[in-house]
């Protein structure tokens, strides 16, 4: 558990997660969803969580009063994110799969504002 919890802060810092930040959330129960909460804890960031049923309106709206700069997302509800991230203030949005053995928050991060995957 330590050593997940481990890798996933440094995971955060390495896409610009630090003390302070907010970071939306929106993952289903997963053994990731606990690693990315306690990492978060780790670093000082502060988690803000969504519902993985919101709409588009719901996520930017939530987005913006949560005043997030990241953004942590199981990438079914990518399609949703792309359309409205233009419209928030998040910076990178960290796509989380359930597949595979590799830590999902580990496995990338989408700048959104350009649509690209790193």
């Amino acid at each position: 558990l330590f050593e997940e919890i481990e890798r996933t802060a440094k995971a955060f810092v390495f896409y610009g997660v630090k003390n302070g930040d907010n970071v939306a959330i929106c993952m289903p129960a997963l053994p990731e969803t606990m690693y990315t909460i306690l990492a978060l804890n780790k670093l000082g960031a502060v988690s803000k969580w969504f519902d993985l049923r919101a709409s588009e309106n719901d996520i930017e709206n939530y987005a913006n009063s949560s005043q997030c700069k990241y953004m942590v997302a199981f990438d079914m509800i990518l399609p949703k994110v792309e359309k409205i991230i233009n419209n928030t203030k998040l910076e990178k949005v960290i796509v989380t799969s359930p597949v595979g053995p590799v830590n999902p928050v580990v496995k990338g991060a989408y700048n959104l504002k350009n649509i690209f995957k790193a």
